[in-house]
């Protein structure tokens, strides 16, 4: 289920930060079905994405000072 514009974020970062706080709680290879390894897998894939992003925002403000 998507999320509403409005409230996409903050229900996204509960979300997150949900499943961050159980990543290890259960080992990828012992996770219930297949779709979870798919989206445990495509999670870790978004977040490298998006910290990969954040790191060259933050270099090209740091270029502009």
């Amino acid at each position: 289920m998507s999320n509403m514009s409005y409230c996409r974020f903050e229900n996204t970062a509960n979300d997150l930060a949900d499943c961050w706080e159980n990543w290890d709680e259960v080992p990828f290879e012992n996770l219930s079905s297949d779709h979870e390894r798919r989206g445990k897998r495509r999670l870790k894939e978004i977040i490298l994405e998006m910290a990969e992003r954040f790191v060259e925002e933050d270099r090209t403000k740091e270029d502009e000072i």
